[in-house]
């Protein structure tokens, strides 16, 4: 496919988004509660990692700008953006915190996702070090 957006000339990048990079794990059995959930598939989450890797797939030159864990977790999101072909050189890797997750149930093919539980690190810090700011959306019963 043939990029025919009009960018002004000399752009390194179409596009760089921020925000909310993380791994989300939708229950394999459809219409179970998150507790009766046994396996989870896991896929790239966050709303601004999904429009990178979208841009990127679209033949636009994304990057993504946000921060993961040193861990399993947050390589396997660089991985995945890295393989659409966007820029990840702006994600930090932080050795002391660990890759935001996300639970997701879904009840029937129709609905997506029924339900979310979240306690995920946060993706962002403040200035200060010692800050508590976390990120725990309400969950939503099935």
């Amino acid at each position: 496919m043939q990029n025919t957006t009009r960018f002004a000339s000399g752009r390194d990048r179409d596009l760089v988004c921020l925000g909310r990079l993380a791994v989300d794990l939708y229950a394999q059995q459809l219409g179970a509660p998150l507790e009766d959930a046994a396996s989870f598939a896991k896929y790239l989450g966050g709303s601004s990692a999904n429009i990178a890797f979208g841009a990127a797939r679209l033949g636009l030159k994304s990057a993504m700008l946000s921060r993961v864990g040193d861990e399993q977790m947050g390589r396997f999101l660089l991985n995945t953006l890295s393989a659409e072909g966007c820029d990840v050189s702006q994600v930090r890797v932080d050795p002391e915190r660990l890759t935001a997750l996300t639970l997701l149930g879904i009840k029937d093919r129709d609905t997506f996702p029924c339900c979310s539980t979240a306690k995920t690190a946060p993706t962002w810090r403040s200035a200060s070090r010692t800050s508590t700011r976390t990120s725990s959306p309400a969950a939503r019963p099935c």
